[in-house]
């Protein structure tokens, strides 16, 4: 009774002791009696048991930010990848396992898309921002709100 003795996921009868079973847990795609405890030995794609605790599965979702927001974000892709926070950032997330930046500072915006440099570049609502190291390929607008793509 201190292993599943090949059996896997709901049929776990016995667990420890006689009568213990392994029940269905959230986001566990495999389960497992090992050493008289159940164990997840295998979680949905996307969720991950970053607590190491059975009653509650696998709790964390990995692929985006689960409620959370900004600096919370603490299980991102794989348990324990955290989304830092970065540069004229004022909201971060987790998308499809991969931070983003979900809001820059006014008026700092993210025009590369590269999350570990943050919002990197400046939009000029009062002047053209013809090759300014200020837009770095950002659309900016001068106070007419007429558009200028920066190069």
């Amino acid at each position: 009774m201190t292993n599943s003795d090949m059996r896997l996921d709901s049929a776990i009868d016995h667990c420890g002791a006689c009568g213990v079973h392994c029940p269905r847990t959230a986001h566990a795609s495999l389960t497992a009696c090992q050493a008289g405890a159940c164990k997840i030995i295998q979680c949905d794609s996307a969720y991950g048991d970053c607590d190491g605790q059975y009653a509650n599965g696998c709790e964390a979702s990995l692929a985006d930010s689960d409620g959370q927001s900004d600096t919370e974000i603490d299980h991102c892709g794989a348990c324990g990848v955290r989304c830092p926070r970065t540069m004229g950032v004022n909201f971060t997330a987790c998308e499809a396992g991969t931070c983003k930046i979900s809001l820059c500072i006014w008026p700092y915006a993210d025009c590369d898309k590269q999350y570990a440099n943050g919002c990197e570049g400046k939009k000029n609502d009062f002047a053209p921002c013809y090759n300014s190291w200020e837009c770095q390929s950002c659309v900016c607008s001068n106070y007419f709100g007429q558009g200028f793509v920066c190069h």
